[in-house]
């Protein structure tokens, strides 16, 4: 069967292509001698020969630099907006506290002064005043109207 299948493709070749079947069939090519058997064998060896023990970690330079840069950046975000207080100079010697008494709060008058305080800053003064001492506004009211004092006489006073 085989035999005649072959001949079958020869007639067949030598129909199609007469000058295709005056080529003399040899073969080029030679595989070794048991070289398929082998094969998977000489393959595996080289692989496991090459694999180097896996590490869960591997070191990424540039992943570790981005992420450390990302950090910094957050961290000194968060430190610059929660940490938006006032800086208050504190005056250095009395000297300059005296100077500055003498120059710019002796020419300034006490009601403008009184005009420049808002009714918020007054409120929070006059609450603070009740916690240190423990008296309510209407304990210094009534006290003033049970003993008849009247307010020009408190402003003449100081």
């Amino acid at each position: 069967m085989k035999k005649e299948l072959e001949d079958f493709e020869d007639e067949n070749i030598n129909k199609l292509a007469p000058s295709l079947s005056k080529i003399e069939k040899k073969e080029l090519f030679v595989a070794p001698e048991n070289y398929f058997e082998k094969l998977p064998g000489q393959m595996q060896d080289k692989i496991h020969a090459n694999v180097k023990p896996h590490s869960y970690w591997v070191p990424n330079y540039k992943l570790a630099f981005a992420s450390l840069s990302v950090f910094l950046i957050l961290l000194s975000g968060i430190y610059y907006f929660t940490n938006k207080t006032a800086i208050i100079a504190e005056p250095q010697t009395s000297e300059l506290i005296q100077n500055y008494d003498s120059q710019y709060l002796s020419s300034v008058d006490e009601t403008e002064l009184a005009e420049q305080l808002d009714d918020e800053v007054l409120e929070n003064t006059s609450m603070q005043i009740e916690k240190s001492n423990g008296i309510s506004n209407e304990e210094i009211e009534d006290y003033l109207l049970s003993n008849n004092i009247d307010l020009t006489t408190i402003s003449n006073e100081f």
